[in-house]
């Protein structure tokens, strides 16, 4: 499967949702979703429904896989197995880790004011969430990401 499938989290996946949100995976989450939103959320949208919540009928939704885990790492190493995912760095940070929207470049210049001195000083790649507009850049998490993907696709092997 590729990044065309797309994901509906509960409220006990919140940092699950923030990963797959980080790999380029359209994945909606709120902590107050309802069950029966969830389900027709699923169905509207095709979604598929990620879950620890056994008490979810299969029935009302459009496809659901629950996790057993409460370790996001497993979780994700779990996901990615499960449905096939790919990562890679043109698909990676393209979507707001909080709020799931697609992010834009943006000329640091018109953020100044928001932008710390030292990331506008020593950065020169900016993106902004056009939604909730948090401003992202290329930092040190980076490389904290990709080696938690790194120790995944090791552990899966």
């Amino acid at each position: 499967m590729t990044a065309e499938i797309k994901f509906i989290v509960d409220f006990m996946l919140g940092r699950l949702a923030r990963w797959l949100r980080i790999l380029g995976y359209d994945t909606l989450y709120r902590n107050n979703y309802l069950p029966e939103e969830i389900a027709l959320l699923s169905l509207q949208e095709k979604r598929v429904i990620l879950t620890r919540n056994s008490r979810l009928s299969p029935k009302k939704c459009w496809q659901i896989y629950y996790l057993k885990s409460d370790n996001y790492q497993e979780q994700l190493r779990t996901v990615i197995r499960h449905f096939g995912l790919r990562y890679s760095p043109p698909q990676m940070f393209k979507r707001c880790s909080i709020c799931n929207s697609l992010l834009e470049p943006v000329n640091k210049s018109d953020y100044y004011e928001e932008i710390p001195d030292y990331i506008y000083r020593t950065h020169s790649e900016f993106y902004r969430c056009h939604n909730c507009q948090q401003i992202y850049w290329p930092g040190s998490h980076i490389e904290f990401i990709k080696n938690i993907l790194g120790q995944l696709a090791r552990e899966s092997q």
